[in-house]
């Protein structure tokens, strides 16, 4: 595996007079992983996967009367060995106009995906989503926000009452309810970059909803020295993909189910002050068909934790785990793979200001870890890298 990647930030100024603050990004990385389907009829068979991306960014958080953010993403996949190109282009836009009564807000969300497979050319395959929202303090402690999804993409209309609700029970406690359903629209590099091992020609465009739905949380804060958030995350769909077998072994094609998601989470975040800073996150999720069978790769827990301590000669050591509890790999859940556990380091030595060297280790434990049925992850992973910053 190989990547390269560069970053630029720039902030105007704080105090000057039109849009103060404002933050100005470049980002862009591309790489190739290269591997063998070695759980396949044909273990030999090679594939080399080259994706990247470029993105522009450009937000203002501090405006007294008006918040926006733009951005701009291109994001390119094909294969070596294989007919597969894809160019990914997305624009997300968000703008909040503060008024004495009312917050009057707006995002728009539009992808546009070029693909060649064995399908064909599918040039052209757009998604447009647009929410316009209100929002109204009904006191200093209580705000909410009403608005409308609406959204259009691969032939399908989508439309949705949308609303939130923060209350601030005191200096350290907010409570945050919404109602949000919503379209996704993916692509065949989106799901390639995420199992290595998909078959990539057998669809185009992705569409499908996320209907009822809704989050509710709590977050605590105490000063500056930790934070606390959890809730209950659900939502419905009548095609939600998942990955599963294919007719051509040793590779993964998407099938669809009827499900629903319940997924109560919480995250904890530590400041230590001298004693570094502590970070975990836990998620259980009861994610199943109209069957009551768990949806495949997806597991019922998923557990993970940073421990970080910076030193006075520019060190920065990491402590890092990660646990996904037993996956099943087919709808039936007839076959699962075990526990998934990876313990590992990270330190970043900083040499110069603007200059950076990196080291990781993965599976320090060297267990036999599994993402997808018959293809096991490496054992013992160094990697070694330099961040150069302009």
């Amino acid at each position: 595996k190989t990547r390269f990647g560069f970053n630029f930030t720039y902030w105007s100024d704080i105090d000057g007079e039109v849009f103060p603050g404002t933050q100005f990004s470049v980002n862009g990385n591309y790489g190739t992983n290269s591997f063998k389907f070695f759980a396949s009829d044909n273990p030999e068979e090679r594939r080399s996967l080259n994706y990247g991306k470029i993105e522009v960014d450009l937000k203002n958080d501090f405006g007294k009367n008006f918040l926006f953010r733009l951005n701009l993403t291109d994001n390119v996949t094909n294969i070596s060995q294989e007919i597969f190109k894809e160019n990914n282009l997305r624009f997300k836009g968000e703008a909040l106009l503060k008024l004495a009564a009312v917050n009057v807000g707006a995002a728009v969300d539009y992808r546009n995906h070029s693909i060649t497979n064995l399908l064909g050319d599918n040039t052209g395959k757009d998604f447009l989503l647009l929410r316009p929202t209100a929002g109204l303090f009904f006191t200093k402690l209580i705000k909410g926000t009403v608005g409308w999804t609406f959204s259009r993409g691969a032939g399908e209309t989508f439309n949705a009452v949308y609303a939130s609700v923060a209350i601030k029970l005191d200096k350290n406690i907010t409570l945050f309810g919404e109602y949000a359903p919503t379209s996704e629209f993916m692509s065949p590099g989106n799901y390639a970059v995420m199992n290595n091992y998909f078959r990539v020609d057998s669809v185009g465009s992705i569409y499908f909803e996320k209907r009822n739905a809704l989050t509710a949380s709590i977050k605590y804060e105490f000063d500056k020295y930790f934070q606390i958030d959890g809730g209950l995350k659900y939502f419905t769909s009548d095609a939600f993909p998942y990955f599963g077998p294919s007719a051509d072994s040793g590779k993964f094609d998407l099938h669809y189910a009827d499900m629903k998601n319940i997924s109560p989470y919480a995250n904890f975040l530590f400041y230590l002050g001298p004693y570094g800073e502590f970070y975990s996150s836990i998620k259980l999720s009861d994610i199943k068909d109209l069957d009551g069978n768990q949806i495949p790769y997806l597991p019922t827990l998923n557990l993970d934790a940073t421990y970080s301590y910076k030193f006075l000669n520019g060190l920065t050591a990491k402590a890092k785990f990660e646990y996904q509890s037993k996956r099943f790999v087919d709808i039936k859940n007839e076959i699962s793979i075990g526990d998934y556990f990876d313990l590992g380091l990270a330190f970043i030595y900083s040499f110069q200001p603007n200059l950076d060297l990196t080291l990781d280790l993965n599976n320090i434990l060297n267990r036999k870890n599994y993402f997808w049925y018959g293809y096991r992850e490496v054992p013992l992973n160094i990697i070694i890298g330099v961040n150069d910053r302009l």
